[in-house]
């Protein structure tokens, strides 16, 4: 189900709260607004929201204010968020091809997520907690990927995030929502994507 948190008291980096504003590139101005509106903010020197890429903020917040981009603008510039991030995001090592970088979201995601002041993913020991779902990546042939996503983020910051990906290491990747699977927009537990090439 997308916008609910699984369970309470968990956090995301600063660092996955930047795509928002990234997506809002020709009126700044509003995302910090949504982002000052849900408490996803700090006070700048002049006073005023300031956005602070170091901090760590609670992932119900973060749902609630997703969940107004998306009524209040639509579910066009989620998709944008998403996959500006999926074009543009850093890996903590270097990545060179599709298969690879699908493989790496979901430890990507889990390291900007923290549960009782622990990243949730440790790259040192390989280790992930539990608690906000997973980015599957299951290759199906050279050309074909499928992603079972279960976060609690919506559907088409998800299809978003695959396009960004997927177009960023294969040009003419393409990403289709099964519409014969579950779907999170439709309150089930996860969505299925088949990322081609």
């Amino acid at each position: 189900m997308e916008f609910r948190a699984f369970e309470p008291g968990i956090e995301v980096h600063g660092e996955s709260l930047k795509w928002v504003l990234s997506g809002f590139k020709l009126m700044p101005a509003t995302g910090l607004k949504f982002l000052s509106r849900f408490r996803l903010t700090t006070w700048g020197a002049d006073g005023k929201p300031a956005f602070d890429a170091t901090a760590w903020f609670p992932l119900e917040a973060w749902l609630e204010c997703f969940e107004a981009i998306q009524r209040d603008i639509g579910a066009n510039l989620i998709f944008e968020i998403g996959k500006n991030l999926g074009t543009n995001g850093e890996y903590p090592v270097p990545v060179s091809d599709i298969h690879t970088a699908m493989k790496l979201l979901d430890s990507g995601y889990h390291f900007y997520h923290r549960k009782q002041g622990t990243r949730m993913f440790d790259p040192t020991t390989g280790r992930t907690l539990g608690g906000i779902g997973h980015y599957g990546s299951a290759a199906e042939g050279d050309r074909r990927i499928v992603s079972v996503c279960d976060s609690p983020y919506p559907c088409v910051f998800d299809h978003g995030i695959l396009t960004g990906i997927g177009q960023r290491f294969q040009p003419r990747a393409r990403v289709e929502h099964d519409a014969a699977a579950p779907c999170r927009a439709k309150g089930q537990d996860s969505c299925r994507y088949v990322v081609t090439w």
